[in-house]
């Protein structure tokens, strides 16, 4: 689950707010309706080359990426014409019509298959065009964005570090993922090469993006040369391919700065979790390449055994554990959640986990109340839970998971039902329980239709762990929209030094680096209380975020059961 948020406004008008166009380049200007018919596929696959070559989609891009320092002098134009790709775009290949038996109708899309193929390819080039404007104008931002502080002599430092959370908001992505971008952007003029195949489309962001990062450490004039070495491969390889060759050259063109990197690389190892679909989650590993092929050989060797039939009873060397018809890949990943947490088979793991769900999904019986459905819609036993920060679990699992803690059952003798209707305290038949879980209820009191978290009960007074808990059960995400980071800190929204209140409404649950960004020049917060947002309710909380170009974003907290 995400933070929602929604883009209200497109920010303000003027040189700053887009790419330039000289006096020889009107390609993105507005073009003549006869442009923007709906074609059939075979005309929009010719169109679409024909736009090209008539008005010079190439050189156009090519003169757009040209030259240090660049801005529309027309902004209102530039946008206009964007929009109006977009609608273009959308009429290339009109929606057809679904029959009865989940088919496409038998009028079909004008066009042979070739055609479609052919525009499908277009259209992929195209994306490689528009990353490389997109590029450009990150460099164009982040140089502008460092020259307006030097020309105020503030801080080139706190600067820097305001450019890439506007990317992330600009382009709907995390500040992580918007480092990449601006990398990309910066080291993208020193590679003409692996530039132009990508303006031309020929390959895509994420194959700039791997021959940037594997040459990284290289000195301008090493990267440039890896460049002109793997220029003839740019169109006939893969990503993995492209990504192997710019390491090749640059191990062989400065082997003591990748011996370098290799060495500073140690220095970022970790482990972290991420949630996944259906109830499960991913614990990845970052460390060196020796120690985690060790590691991961241990696994294969006591999974073998296992499947072998050599560990059905205890022995000297390590403690039982039978093969109860579990494939080897399923015995790779018991054993080493085990090896890990440190728990034998039935045993209870020792964390806490919440879980969010309703009380008559939690005691299996369906909502005795008196609400009409157009307040809400009438809970059941089979309402689903949810744990904050991983995602949705079905009612049925949920109880499982109170009754017999963070232990697996045992699939070799237990089928799941297809409708659990058990309450807590009846364990499901065949299933080999663990040891009984701790299980605390608090008490969550929500707005009348089931949406948002208005309180958490407590015996006395909101404490600060009481209410970083409430921050986590409501936002579920960093509420920086499209952050979709965890929740690491608890931050008042309006700061307490200028007399915010440590409450639930003046509180959001941030990222660390979110955070941060938060107290940075430009950009501010505030809480709205009167909104028309689609999909927030009158007790919503929802949040305004302004950045240093004026552009405003809104994050809402994501529905309390969804």
């Amino acid at each position: 689950m995400t933070a929602r948020a929604q883009h209200l406004t497109e920010g303000p008008r003027g040189a700053a707010a887009g790419p330039p166009v000289d006096d020889a380049y009107d390609g993105l200007g507005p073009i003549d309706d006869v442009w923007w018919l709906p074609l059939g596929a075979d005309d929009a696959s010719a169109d679409l080359d024909a736009r090209r070559d008539d008005f010079g989609w190439d050189d156009e891009l090519h003169g757009l990426l040209d030259g240090d320092a660049w801005a529309f002098a027309d902004s209102d134009e530039t946008v206009t014409a964007v929009r109006d790709l977009i609608d273009w775009l959308a009429t290339l290949v009109p929606d057809e019509p679904v029959g009865e038996a989940g088919v496409v109708g038998a009028a079909g899309l004008e066009g042979s298959p070739a055609d479609l193929i052919d525009l499908i390819g277009g259209l992929e080039r195209l994306k490689g065009a528009i990353a490389a404007t997109q590029a450009r104008a990150t460099a164009a931002f982040a140089r502008e964005v460092v020259r307006d502080a030097f020309a105020r002599r503030a801080s080139a430092r706190k600067a820097r570090s305001a450019i890439a959370p506007q990317i992330a908001l600009a382009r709907r992505c995390s500040p992580a993922t918007a480092d990449r971008y601006l990398a990309l952007a910066r080291a993208l003029p020193g590679m003409p090469h692996t530039q132009a195949a990508l303006t031309e489309g020929v390959i895509d962001e994420r194959a700039a993006g791997a021959i940037v990062r594997e040459t990284s450490v290289l000195t301008p004039e090493l990267r440039a040369r890896v460049d002109e070495l793997i220029a003839p491969r740019l169109a006939t390889s893969s990503l993995k391919q492209l990504a192997g060759a710019a390491a090749r050259h640059a191990a062989e063109l400065d082997p003591a700065a990748v011996v370098a990197k290799h060495e500073r690389a140690l220095s970022e190892r970790g482990a972290w979790t991420r949630p996944a679909p259906d109830g499960m989650a991913y614990l990845s590993i970052f460390g060196p390449l020796t120690g985690i092929v060790g590691a991961y050989a241990s696994l294969l060797r006591h999974a073998t055994a296992v499947v072998a039939g050599h560990c059905e009873t205890d022995s000297e060397e390590s403690l039982a554990d039978p093969l109860d018809g579990r494939t080897h890949a399923q015995v790779m990943s018991d054993t080493a959640i085990r090896w890990l947490s440190g728990v034998t088979p039935g045993q209870a793991v020792p964390v806490a986990l919440n879980l969010v769900m309703p009380a008559e999904a939690l005691f299996a019986t369906d909502d005795a109340t008196t609400v009409q459905p157009s307040v809400r819609p009438p809970r059941s036993r089979e309402t689903p839970a949810r744990i904050p920060g991983h995602g949705i679990l079905p009612a049925a699992l949920a109880r499982r998971l109170l009754l017999h803690g963070c232990e697996a059952p045992d699939t070799a003798k237990y089928k799941p039902p297809e409708r659990d209707s058990s309450p807590p305290g009846s364990p499901p038949g065949g299933t080999r329980l663990a040891e009984p879980a701790q299980v605390f209820l608090t008490r969550v009191f929500a707005s009348p239709d089931g949406r948002d978290l208005l309180a958490l009960d407590a015996t006395a007074r909101l404490f600060p762990p009481k209410l970083r808990a409430a921050l986590i059960v409501r936002d579920d995400r960093c509420r920086t929209p499209y952050c979709d980071a965890s929740i690491r800190h608890a931050d008042h929204i309006q700061s307490a030094n200028s007399g915010g209140p440590t409450s639930l409404s003046n509180g959001q649950g941030l990222c660390v680096r979110c955070n941060y960004t938060k107290e940075l020049e430009g950009f501010s917060t505030r809480v709205l209380d009167e909104h028309h947002v689609p999909g927030a309710g009158p007790n919503t909380h929802v949040t305004e975020v302004t950045t240093p170009t004026g552009h405003l974003y809104v994050s809402v907290a994501p529905p309390l059961l969804e």
